[in-house]
Formats: C-alpha cells, sequence, structure tokens
C-alpha cells in the first residue's frame, strides 16, 4: 500500500478476498474476508499505508501476530499466517 493504492471491498490479497471494513485503528484495519482456497470466512488485519515506514511499527506488528499465534482460547481467532504482498502490505 504504500504506493498509495486505496484497498477495497473485493480487492484480492494473495489468496485472500477482501470483503467489508470491520473497524479501523491507529496502525492498523481490519476486514472480513475470504481465503479462496479453502472458502471460508476469515478477519484480515492489515497495517495501514501511512504507518508502514514507521521505525518499529512492521516489527511490533510482527510480534503481536506471533503473540496471539501462541494462544488458544475460544473467545479469540487462531491466526493463520502473517505475509506481505507487493505492495508491501502486512496482513494475517
Amino acid at each position: 500500500m504504500t504506493s498509495g493504492v486505496t484497498r477495497k471491498e473485493g480487492d484480492i490479497l494473495g489468496d485472500y478476498r477482501l470483503g467489508h471494513a470491520v473497524s479501523e485503528g491507529r496502525f492498523t484495519r481490519t476486514w472480513e474476508g475470504e481465503q479462496l482456497s479453502m472458502q471460508r470466512l476469515v478477519m484480515i488485519e492489515m497495517l495501514r499505508s501511512k504507518v508502514i515506514r514507521q521505525p518499529g511499527v512492521v516489527n511490533s506488528f510482527i510480534s503481536d501476530v506471533r503473540a496471539k499465534a501462541m494462544v488458544t482460547h475460544p473467545g479469540i481467532g487462531a491466526v493463520y499466517e502473517v505475509f506481505t504482498n507487493d505492495d508491501d502490505t502486512l496482513f494475517l
């Protein structure tokens, strides 16, 4: 997203299609989405383009995702993956 691309409902990022935006925080935007290969609904959390170049933000995001991935609890969704696409956008 550092290229100035604005993500919208229906965009496909790798194996995921964005649904509607669910929430927006200071550093992230969360979308309802679909993992196409598995045909399952997922939540996709993306770093916002305006913060992705700020020092430490990417590392903090990845550390947070790793911590969430280690938790097994019925009230917390499972983390499937975190990665970057061609626009340097991180999501899970």
